[in-house]
């Protein structure tokens, strides 16, 4: 009989420890996965969590935004912390760094998805993206974003 003992996973992010107790030879497969799959599915919904709770915390500050245009501009600065992504919306545009602003936003000058463009952005520059359901979507927006400054 084997002692009891404590598998511990420790996010390399934020250093939080998520366990599974006891001894793992006696638990059949399927325990073992539904036990490793709950310490998986917290680990990825604490930063989405806390990007929604940064979201109300901020929301009446001036950090917040909805409007695609600012939050591809902040993107593109830096200044996106989160960034809330609707599944399936975009802003076909073009960007034009120099006017820090979009050059054009007709298909036919052979733009590309700038949503997805601030979510490239947001990841060079240390922020999160999530792409969400249209019913996750803060305030009910297809783009929403945690301003840094």
């Amino acid at each position: 009989m084997s002692a009891p003992r404590t598998v511990q996973v420790v996010d390399p992010v934020d250093g939080s420890r998520f366990a599974i107790q006891g001894s793992p030879d006696g638990q059949p497969a399927r325990e073992l996965h539904a036990s490793a799959r709950q310490i998986v599915n917290r680990a990825f919904c604490q930063p989405l969590q806390k990007a929604f709770a940064d979201f109300e915390k901020h929301g009446h500050s001036g950090r917040v935004s909805s409007d695609p245009q600012e939050v591809i501009r902040a993107a593109y600065e830096g200044r996106v912390a989160d960034l809330f992504l609707s599944s399936g919306a975009e802003v076909i545009g073009c960007w034009d760094d120099a006017a820090r602003g979009l050059a054009s936003n007709r298909p036919a000058d052979g733009g590309e998805d700038l949503l997805n463009a601030a979510a490239l952005q947001t990841v060079l520059h240390g922020g999160n993206p999530f792409a969400l359901s249209e019913t996750e979507m803060p305030g009910g927006a297809e783009v929403a974003a945690v301003l840094r400054f």
